[in-house]
């Protein structure tokens, strides 16, 4: 291959090239991974990165299989490859006390150990007040002010990704005609008491509907509500029939029952939530 460089408007002779891929070469990821990989093995001495146990049988989060030892790999991660970019993995500890200060003069040490300090361009944590100060980020005892005045740079402040996905699902949910969060009072109008539980446990076999414990909701994070809600609606014919023959039954929990599309809407949101979570896994 003969090409040519074009340098400020003057085109220079063709030279030969005898070295690299073409552009859009199938082998291109394939040998720039074996030569990233070699490049850090020859720049880093000490291994830094993340140990990872894994396995290829089992099911997803069956934690209990990883004590096996026939079939258990352990992968030390160093780098993520990308389409146009790479990025290292730091191995960070946890830390005795973890206040903003503390917190941040890790960061700047395992930034400077790592050479990296001037290549920081931001900052990606949950949005606690020890590492942002708040929702509008205007302290200055916050990890994210204190790593900006270390290393003397101007840093982009990323919130917790999983955060934002929850906000944004739960501003979308209160936008519908039901109340979803209302399900919470089915939970605790079972929560602790025996008699109201083995009622209903009596009321499932007489109308042939299989019992199952009312999961709880915790509001605090909306994503929560999907093994919650998925539990509802298996049982939601029941739970229906049930709390109408009740007498004294509360006024919240009737409502949504008696409302005639509150299944299409649960049913709806319940497929909503599953894409969100596993926006959040992935």
């Amino acid at each position: 291959m003969h090409p040519t460089a074009q340098v400020n408007g003057s085109i220079s002779r063709c030279f030969p090239i005898k070295r690299g891929v073409k552009q859009g070469c199938v082998l291109t990821l394939t040998l720039f991974a074996i030569f990233f990989t070699a490049l850090l093995i020859r720049a880093f001495s000490k291994p830094s990165g993340v140990l990872l146990h894994c396995r290829t049988s089992g099911k997803l989060f069956d934690l209990s299989r990883f004590r096996g030892k026939s079939k258990v790999r352990r992968l030390f991660i160093r780098k993520l490859l990308y389409a146009d970019d790479a990025a290292f993995v730091l191995k960070l500890r946890s830390l005795p006390g973890e206040t903003a200060e503390i917190l941040s003069n890790y960061q700047v040490s395992v930034r400077e150990k790592n050479e990296l300090k001037e290549k920081v361009v931001g900052f990606c944590a949950d949005n606690c007040n020890t590492n942002f100060g708040g929702v509008k980020r205007r302290g200055q005892n916050n990890v994210f002010f204190r790593v900006k005045e270390k290393i003397e740079r101007d840093l982009t402040g990323i919130g917790c990704a999983a955060h934002i996905v929850h906000n944004c699902f739960q501003h979308a949910v209160d936008t519908l005609p039901v109340c979803v969060e209302s399900l919470v009072k089915i939970y605790k109008f079972f929560h602790i008491y025996t008699v109201r539980v083995t009622k209903l446990k009596i009321f499932c076999e007489f109308v042939e509907i299989e019992y199952q414990r009312i999961l709880q909701h915790g509001n605090t994070r909306f994503l929560s509500l999907l093994p919650a809600l998925q539990r509802i609606l298996e049982m939601f014919e029941g739970l229906k029939s049930y709390f109408n023959s009740q007498e004294g039954c509360p006024t919240l929990i009737k409502k949504c029952f008696e409302e005639p599309t509150q299944e299409l809407y649960l049913k709806f949101v319940h497929g909503q939530l599953k894409y969100f979570n596993e926006t959040i896994l992935s």
